[in-house]
């Protein structure tokens, strides 16, 4: 009776962890890209910078100190972008992380001749 209680107990404890074919998941290994944008001629730290991962929508802002982290993303070929006021927008492509993460330092230039801004006003007397 024992020998018996204990196969059936077997029994169950196997049907607990089996897995149905069409029910399985391929784990797939997450990357990171991460990286700094600072200013191409004096190599300052740029906050506030949006950061685009144009294929996938994702947006992100840099911290005080420039830094941006993208996480949980499938390995893949991406097309970042970055855009900041009185800067070009710089968009870098075919970027391929190895798995783990990968750190990029994007450099912007600053938009050269910037037209100056006029501002006109009236008033009328009552």
């Amino acid at each position: 009776m024992k020998i018996l209680f204990s196969y059936i107990l077997l029994l169950f404890c196997c049907s607990l962890f089996a897995v149905e074919p069409g029910n399985q998941t391929s784990v797939t290994e997450k990357i990171v890209i991460e990286g700094k944008v600072v200013d191409e001629i004096s190599g300052e730290e740029l906050p506030g910078v949006e950061v685009k991962l144009l294929d996938s929508g994702l947006v992100i802002y840099t911290d005080f100190e420039g830094n941006f982290v993208f996480t949980d993303l499938e390995p893949r070929k991406y097309t970042l972008s970055a855009t900041y006021v009185s800067y070009k927008k710089r968009i870098i492509t075919n970027i391929i992380p190895a798995s783990g993460s990968e750190k990029y330092t994007i450099k912007l230039k600053g938009v050269e001749n910037q037209s100056s801004v006029n501002q006109s006003g009236f008033s009328s007397a009552a």
